[in-house]
């Protein structure tokens, strides 16, 4: 069998990983004077880039466990944990209690009496989105979830772009202020001040700056919407389950 991509490979970690990449590119052409050439015309070329935007796009998912720890932390848990507190009025009481009933029903936990406890939250919310993947219930859902992987990965990949766009943005400025030429440094020769890089970095500097808000609030947005979707569904498929009996 040959593995298949899927949502989440494609939004989750091509996308980080291939803005990555391309701010690779942006740093070597930006900063030294390199013979790099970036063509992805033949089809080896283009597999190579893929498989490296893959594969950088897992190591930044892997950073952004550690963002998203930071957040439950600051919130105290899980977002999809909120949804059961019974302070929590995103949900009518008559839903919340039916859900209860259908959570004890299907997996014998009494989650209305242990909705503080964040371990066992967090098993029941892995059970509902196990059996509506099983049931094939979770189209939708997959994709609020691969949508929740691309913003959290770019939240990562934007503190990276605006290091090295400020990085090179300064040394455009300094080039432009005291006329450096012909500048070497640890026998890597620098790139010369160009009028393009410099607008360039200034333009992306302001708009990766002025998208993190956004990219926070969308990141949290798309968690919601996941954390939602799983307990709609698996409530959906109990009650048509328990109708045809």
């Amino acid at each position: 069998m040959q593995p298949k991509l899927n949502f989440y490979d494609f939004v989750g970690y091509l996308i980080p990983g291939t803005i990555f990449l391309l701010n690779i590119y942006w740093i070597f052409a930006g900063f030294f004077i390199t013979d790099i050439s970036f063509n992805l015309k033949s089809i080896g070329d283009s597999f190579l880039f893929l498989v490296l935007s893959y594969l950088f796009g897992h190591i930044i998912q892997s950073y952004a466990n550690k963002f998203e720890e930071k957040n439950i932390k600051e919130n105290g848990s899980w977002e999809s944990d909120h949804y059961l507190k019974p302070e929590n009025e995103f949900y009518s009481k008559e839903f919340k209690n039916n859900l209860y009933s259908a959570i004890k029903d299907q997996f014998n936990i009494d989650i209305e009496k242990e909705v503080n406890n964040k371990k066992r939250v967090q098993e029941v919310f892995n059970l509902c989105y196990t059996l509506i993947v099983q049931e094939n219930l979770s189209s939708q859902t997959d994709i609020f979830n691969g949508f929740y992987g691309l913003y959290r990965g770019l939240n990562i990949v934007k503190k990276v772009v605006l290091c090295s766009t400020l990085i090179i943005t300064v040394k455009q400025l300094l080039y432009l202020m005291f006329n450096f030429n012909d500048v070497s440094f640890l026998s890597v020769q620098l790139s010369n001040y160009d009028p393009q890089l410099l607008v360039v970095g200034i333009m992306v500097s302001i708009f990766t700056y002025g998208v993190s808000s956004q990219l926070l609030s969308r990141c949290k947005r798309f968690s919601n919407r996941f954390s939602d979707s799983v307990y709609r569904n698996f409530y959906v498929w109990y009650f048509k389950e328990i109708n045809k009996e």
